[in-house]
């Protein structure tokens, strides 16, 4: 089976960018935010890696809008 995927080259770099820097950020401001926010940044992670965004995906399938980047296995149910 083919996966399917629904973020963009450009979305998948700016959420790896996204998690390598916001740990940077927290730890400037207050080392103990990193506990809180650890759970995004693995999120935003992931979602870089693998270039698959659950939330995404349900949100675009709630409001009945296809994906910018028309993937067609993605948006054809």
């Amino acid at each position: 089976m083919e996966q399917k995927l629904n973020l963009s080259l450009q979305e998948s770099l700016i959420r790896g960018m996204t998690a390598i820097l916001l740990p940077m950020l927290l730890l400037l401001v207050d080392h103990k935010l990193i506990l809180y926010v650890a759970p995004v940044i693995a999120y935003l992670y992931i979602t870089a890696l693998t270039h698959i965004c659950p939330v995404k995906h349900a949100w675009r399938r709630i409001t009945k809008h296809p994906d910018a980047n028309n993937n067609y296995f993605w948006d054809r149910d």
